[in-house]
């Protein structure tokens, strides 16, 4: 299903929580470049997009955020996989993509007719994890609202594996906050990724 309100600058992403996080992020930094956070609903619904969006005559750059889960070799694989297919169909080209993604937020080395391309894996583009394992990095010491929240991801542990709990309690520190410290790591890295990715190519 393709997401319904993508632009000439969309930033795709798995769900609305990332969606969320990315929105507290520029409220938190608004030197960010300008573009569209389009949440595509799961990551089957975004790895089918990306091949269809980037056929699209009107799209300039195309920033893809997924989730690392347990295996971030075989997300960066499949993401890699559709779009060498995106610039097979569009372009005719057969491109070789890195064996692992650049530590720092890949970027597509621009193709000509081709929109800029890049991908973004949750946490910090080599662990394991999801945006709750990004978020939890950015939680300052001492903050008052952890300990409410952990008091209720507590309540959800006799129902709840481990990784439901910390996404219980990051979901709920979450819900208090209005902005977020984009000082922090990973915060400051994926900023800078989305700076080069959507501000203006170098002269």
């Amino acid at each position: 299903m393709l997401p319904h309100a993508y632009g000439p600058r969309t930033l795709l992403v798995e769900g609305q929580t990332d969606k969320d996080v990315v929105d507290l992020i520029r409220v938190s930094d608004i030197s960010l470049p300008s573009f569209e956070t389009c949440p595509a609903n799961g990551i089957d619904n975004l790895k089918k997009a990306i091949p269809v969006i980037l056929k699209g005559d009107d799209i300039e750059v195309l920033g893809i955020v997924i989730d690392a889960n347990d295996s971030m070799p075989s997300r960066w694989q499949s993401a890699a996989h559709y779009i060498r297919k995106a610039v097979k169909d569009r372009c005719g080209m057969e491109i070789e993509l890195p064996a692992e993604p650049d530590p720092v937020g890949t970027i597509i080395p621009d193709i000509e007719g081709f929109p800029r391309v890049g991908v973004w894996i949750m946490p910090d583009n080599h662990s394991s994890g999801e945006v709750e394992d990004f978020l939890t990095n950015m939680i300052p010491a001492g903050d008052p609202f952890q300990p409410l929240a952990q008091e209720y991801a507590n309540e959800q542990r006799k129902s709840s594996s481990e990784g439901k709990q910390l996404r219980a309690q990051i979901h709920a520190w979450l819900a208090t906050r209005d902005y977020l410290n984009t000082t922090e790591e990973p915060c400051r890295c994926f900023t800078a990724w989305l700076r080069r990715l959507f501000g203006e190519p170098a002269d």
